[in-house]
């Protein structure tokens, strides 16, 4: 169903921006729980506490919140991220943080799938890649507020504190819920009476060639993104040995030029070919990966401009996930959209606990100085794959 009179996308933009504080808060916990002589092993799986709840509530979710409706699923989703963020300063043990995250992904999952259903049914195909870049560029730009408010917590007097940086988030979250609040949006009509999808159900209506390289695609995406965003300011304070604040700081510009990239992505996506426009992305991310490994392996005495080279990355591999995710967006059947959505929540949460796991190995093993080619070999699947897709689409280009 298409709107009857424009409605404000900018209550999304501020979910994705509190989720994306919540679950990139990531290479914080990293740096933090290293130095209390947690093994990178051991942090590694901490991702997957929060990002197996998302693919597990990702399967269920998505019947419950169509009869219930996607803004009640908001609400609620916000109003508990809030409790939750005013009461982990008191309780932040490692193992408490295990289970923080996991109440983290499982509103993440909810909200996601929540945020994608309603800009599918409140906005027209002119507005909805727009809308969808513009979100999830406040995903990235989340990303680069949470890296540099704690890393000036942490270079501060506050700095055995930080975790109360965390009210901060819970601030937004309670301005998001009055914001909905008051926002009218249309969903898609259900009954609420209407017989419960089965998983089988779900699956039969995913399991065709398009849908199934397309996961695997947003898959791969956000297994490089992981790679990148979690372990960069690991990287940083193990390779180029910086204090914790600066590597939190300086890897939070990757972050800003990921917000700068789908922004302006935004903007310029329609003068462009969205095929032309990814494989040029990729291969700019690609030259980016193998100047960092160059210098890195021949001239690591000059190598140290690489640290404000790589957030560069940022402006290739961020445009990728939208441009992708909005075009197959288009062209799904309204009715079944939530479950394209559902299923893709699935393969990006195992996409980011997957890369999580893949990096932490090459810490452990110490194999950091060849951090560029791990991130480059999933990125050269991924380019053989947007090729496949484009020539299964056979969509206007």
């Amino acid at each position: 169903m298409l709107p009857t009179k424009k409605v404000s996308h900018y209550p999304f933009v501020l979910v994705f921006l509190i989720f994306s504080m919540l679950l990139n808060c990531m290479g914080i916990m990293i740096l933090q729980f290293s130095e209390q002589k947690i093994s990178f092993q051991g942090l590694g799986y901490l991702e997957a506490f929060k990002d197996l709840p998302i693919a597990i509530a990702s399967i269920f979710a998505v019947q419950y919140i169509n009869r219930y409706g996607s803004k009640f699923a908001l609400l609620l989703t916000t109003g508990f991220v809030a409790l939750c963020c005013l009461i982990v300063p008191f309780i932040g043990a490692f193992w408490v943080m295990k289970i923080w995250f996991i109440v983290i992904g499982l509103g993440f999952a909810v909200g996601k799938i929540s945020t994608f259903s309603l800009i599918r049914s409140n906005f027209n195909k002119q507005r909805l890649v727009q809308v969808m870049n513009e979100v999830e560029a406040s995903f990235m730009l989340g990303i680069f507020l949470v890296n540099m408010g704690f890393g000036w917590l942490l270079g501060s007097r506050f700095k055995e504190q930080w975790m109360f940086g965390f009210w901060l988030i819970a601030l937004v979250a309670i301005i998001t819920f009055i914001l909905l609040l008051k926002t009218p949006y249309e969903e898609i009509e259900s009954s609420g009476k209407e017989a419960r999808p089965s998983l089988w159900a779900t699956i039969s209506k995913l399991s065709n060639r398009k849908t199934a390289v397309f996961l695997l695609i947003m898959l791969l995406i956000v297994f490089v993104e992981q790679c990148l965003n979690s372990w960069l300011p690991a990287f940083y304070k193990g390779h180029f040995k910086v204090t914790s604040q600066f590597a939190l700081q300086s890897s939070a510009f990757l972050a800003l030029f990921s917000f700068l990239g789908r922004y302006l992505t935004s903007r310029l996506i329609r003068r462009f070919s969205w095929y032309r426009y990814t494989l040029f992305c990729v291969a700019l991310l690609m030259a980016t990966l193998l100047t960092m490994y160059l210098f890195i392996t021949f001239l690591p005495q000059q190598s140290f401009f690489l640290v404000y080279l790589i957030p560069a990355i940022g402006l290739f591999l961020a445009p990728l996930y939208p441009v992708i995710n909005s075009r197959m967006l288009l062209t799904y059947e309204a009715q079944n959209v939530n479950r394209l959505i559902s299923a893709l929540v699935v393969f990006s949460s195992l996409g980011s606990a997957l890369g999580s796991i893949y990096i932490s190995w090459a810490f452990h093993f110490d194999l950091m100085a060849l951090y560029p080619v791990f991130i480059l070999v999933p990125i050269l699947v991924l380019s053989l794959l947007i090729v496949f897709f484009r020539k299964i689409n056979y969509s206007k280009r």
